[in-house]
């Protein structure tokens, strides 16, 4: 964990994904050993959670690590999935159910805007190989991305109650704009 982001005073939540660390490895280690701090069930799923204070190599504080087990049973199929999810934050007097929200929050944000900004925007692309042009460049996508958005959810009435798909707009305004003849009567000068 960055010392920069704990020397600011910013509460951080990272989902640990590389299992290869050594403070991930040590604590996982320890937590075979050991019962689950609390658990709670809501309908068909179980989390269980261990929580403990660790002390990484380079850090300057301690951070907390958490590690979540879920356990969800099938409707269909009466079988139970199983998955998990680790933690380190530095917010180290939040509870565990608000830790647990957060991280599940964040497919939220993965799945709507990191997911489509790749898939629809194109923004797994380098169209420019300059710092400051792929800066550039990248803002700008973002910029025409969040217009978009308020567009459909602040300008399009029900939006999400007709559950139009956002990519059918957008192909249907590019339609719309092809085939638009302004005459000569153009916003822009373009001569």
């Amino acid at each position: 964990m960055d010392n920069a982001v704990s020397s600011s005073g910013i509460k951080s939540v990272i989902r640990v994904k590389d299992r290869r660390l050594k403070v991930v490895k040590d604590t996982n280690t320890a937590f075979r050993n050991r019962d689950s701090d609390i658990i709670w069930r809501k309908n068909e799923t179980t989390v269980s959670v261990c929580d403990t204070v660790v002390q990484m190599n380079g850090a300057t504080v301690p951070v907390r690590y958490v590690k979540f087990f879920k356990k969800t049973k099938d409707r269909k199929t009466g079988k139970s999935k199983y998955s998990q999810i680790c933690v380190i934050t530095t917010a180290m007097h939040v509870s565990l159910e608000t830790l647990y929200k957060i991280i599940q929050a964040r497919w939220g944000v993965e799945n709507n805007v990191f997911r489509q900004l790749k898939t629809e925007w194109h923004m797994d692309h380098c169209f420019i190989h300059d710092e400051n042009g792929f800066e550039a460049s990248l803002i700008f996508m973002i910029i025409a991305f969040n217009l978009m958005q308020l567009f459909f959810f602040r300008r399009m009435k029900n939006f999400r109650q007709r559950r139009l798909l956002q990519v059918e707009i957008i192909e249907r305004i590019i339609r719309e704009m092809v085939v638009y003849n302004a005459g000569d009567n153009y916003l822009i000068d373009t001569g």
